[in-house]
């Protein structure tokens, strides 16, 4: 699945949400406090996803590149399944993006479920992105006007 939205944001503010977003998950899973440089490809730490079933609840995140106001990779992966998400970053001029963020699902072994896992979370996927991506520019925007 892949989404492209222009975003009236800076490409350094919209990383910059990505990366505190991550290291609060950090936090949040691990209890450790990292620092925004830490956060390099081989990075990875253990989650849990509320409302997956347990079999695959526990997810390892794995940060495959991070390349600041550019570009952000990562994996979800557990014991059934993957979803690597990836986020491009293109400046159009100071305070406007495109933004193409990418997910790639695929199973690593068969469930017992009877519909096409793949093709539904190819569609729930994109809404989400297309959602996720307004969400980032509605918290820059909102943070921008509280500052001034």
């Amino acid at each position: 699945m892949v989404v492209e939205k222009e975003l009236k944001v800076s490409a350094e503010a919209f990383f910059n949400e990505i990366t505190k977003s991550i290291l609060g998950d950090i936090r949040r899973q691990t209890g450790k406090k990292v620092h925004a440089s830490q956060l390099k490809p081989g990075t990875n730490y253990k989650k849990k996803i509320p409302g997956r079933p347990s079999s695959n609840a526990e997810v390892r995140v794995k940060i495959l590149a991070c390349e600041p106001n550019i570009l952000y990779s990562s994996s979800f992966t557990s014991s059934i399944d993957e979803t690597i998400t990836t986020y491009e970053i293109s400046s159009l001029d100071t305070d406007r993006i495109l933004v193409r963020y990418t997910e790639e699902y695929r199973l690593l072994r068969k469930t017992s479920r009877l519909f096409d896992e793949s093709r539904y979370m190819e569609k729930r996927s994109q809404k989400r992105g297309l959602k996720l991506l307004k969400k980032i520019e509605d918290t820059i925007l909102n943070d921008q006007q509280e500052s001034v």
